[in-house]
């Protein structure tokens, strides 16, 4: 999944507050999946860089403008990259159908561990943070809140 800047975060969250996972046309077509018909696009700025010449004073090795016979500076063409923006549209997942989309990880690990119970208390004893468990009403598996010390 392509990684966007913090304007272009912004400018999702301001078009689809609801978005979770963007990505180009052609890249959810690559990964099997096809944007829906009649889905807008939602619109950020994706880089458009472009070379152009420019003439310019000729820089000696001493760091100052070469001088002809006349004693006028001598120019030279150099090429330059000129950083700019365009603007493009990208699609979020609830936009598109098809193949379900690759996960890292697991949603939640189960089972049990042999020692469970010691290793736990191994890892409070060692956590510079307190650990304790509790139900968090809206489902997330964890949470970590600092608590400034007056």
């Amino acid at each position: 999944m392509p990684r966007y800047s913090v304007n272009n975060q912004i400018l999702i969250m301001m078009q689809k507050p609801n978005a979770t996972m963007c990505q180009s046309f052609t890249g959810w077509k690559e990964m099997g999946r096809f944007v829906k018909i009649g889905e807008k696009g939602i619109r950020v700025m994706a880089p458009a860089p472009y070379k152009m010449e420019r003439e310019q004073d000729k820089i000696g090795a001493d760091g100052k403008p070469v001088l002809d016979k006349d004693g006028e500076p001598v120019k030279e063409v150099v090429e330059i990259k000129v950083n700019a923006f365009k603007p493009v549209s990208t699609f979020d997942i609830s936009q598109t159908d098809g193949e379900p989309v690759p996960r890292l990880g697991v949603d939640e690990l189960t089972g049990s561990v042999e020692g469970y119970a010691t290793l736990m208390e191994a890892i409070k004893q060692a956590s510079p943070v307190p650990i304790s468990f509790e139900n968090i009403e809206t489902g997330a598996k964890g949470s970590y809140i600092r608590l400034h010390c007056l």
